[in-house]
């Protein structure tokens, strides 16, 4: 901590701004503490890995002092609970033989949440989720326990890694005739595209694997095909939809206003998307991927959908997880 004066307690304010990507920001609080820095470490461990928009706006206590040169600096920053807002939170225990587990929160302190492996907005592959960290609403119960009803990784690297440790689980299990034709796929994957990442070599691989358990007996000439095309094709689409996106903590409402199921996205029409959208005021831009899978391949244009809305490193919006209304 650094050398100052005396430790002010148990004040309140509004996080004004947060830069996740620098780790700082500054708090609107009272009187000598009107505008007040913190640092990404004087916040919980559930919440360092969360970006700018989760954390702006939301309310907070904390502590402050005030410095030899004047400024005042926050500690101990602690989320409130808000109602509607999502909460920032670990993995308490995860059972993947059952499916279900129990997330805990430091702005929900006693209360951890039970939560089921469905209620992630997307899929989730990857069976040890203990200790990873989250974004979560939850509802209470008649019984006074707490019932999970939405629930994302806090980042897209989380989410890279629990799903990119389960494909290459689910590669292994092909079996070791299969796997020594794959090894020779992915050699060929790097010298086409040098520098792709694990998870999708991974991901390239278990569509390789699927295709060849669809077609029998196809041999590894086929498989080498298979992989050029999706180099060529598919694959880019792959690369459009992997954009490191930062949640605003916003589900929002809409009416889908376009999507080609060829083309892969779409746009969503909302009145409330703030300036910064994909297309004319109100529209936000999604990937065919941010649909649920069952209506992936189906013209989805007019139907009303809820979404949640995130924000890309250059500042525009889009929908993720975006479910029929």
């Amino acid at each position: 901590m650094d050398a100052g004066g005396d430790i002010t307690t148990g004040l309140t304010g509004t996080v004004r701004s947060y830069n996740g990507a620098k780790g700082f920001g500054f708090i609107t609080g009272q009187g000598a503490f009107a505008d007040v820095m913190f640092s990404r470490m004087e916040l919980p461990e559930d919440t360092r890995e969360v970006r700018g928009k989760f954390i702006e706006n939301r309310l907070v206590s904390f502590d402050a002092m005030i410095k030899p040169d004047g400024r005042a600096k926050a500690t101990s920053v602690m989320l409130m609970p808000q109602q509607g807002l999502g909460n920032p939170g670990t993995i308490k225990s995860y059972s993947d033989k059952h499916g279900y587990g129990f997330v805990s929160s430091h702005s929900l302190p006693g209360s951890d949440a039970h939560f089921k492996k469905g209620d992630f907005s997307n899929p989730v592959s990857g069976g040890n989720l203990q200790g990873e960290l989250v974004i979560f609403e939850a509802d209470t119960l008649p019984d006074g326990k707490m019932r999970v009803t939405k629930i994302q990784f806090q980042s897209a690297k989380i989410a890279e890694k629990v799903n990119g440790g389960a494909s290459m689980g689910m590669g292994m299990g092909m079996g070791m005739p299969n796997m020594m034709g794959a090894n020779q796929v992915m050699q060929q994957m790097n010298q086409m595209n040098p520098g792709m990442p694990l998870a999708q070599q991974m991901a390239m691989m278990q569509a390789l694997q699927m295709q060849q358990m669809g077609m029998g007996g196809m041999g590894m000439q086929g498989m080498k095909r298979g992989a050029s095309d999706m180099m060529g094709g598919a694959f880019k689409v792959a690369k459009t939809a992997d954009v490191a996106v930062t949640t605003t903590g916003q589900i929002m409402n809409g009416s889908v206003k376009s999507y080609n199921p060829q083309k892969g996205w779409g746009l969503i029409a909302s009145p409330g998307i703030p300036s910064g959208g994909s297309g004319a005021s109100g529209d936000v831009f999604f990937m065919k991927s941010n649909l649920p899978m069952e209506v992936r391949d189906t013209n989805v244009t007019g139907q009303s959908v809820t979404f949640e809305l995130v924000q890309t490193n250059d500042g525009k919006y889009r929908a993720q997880n975006v479910a029929m209304a």
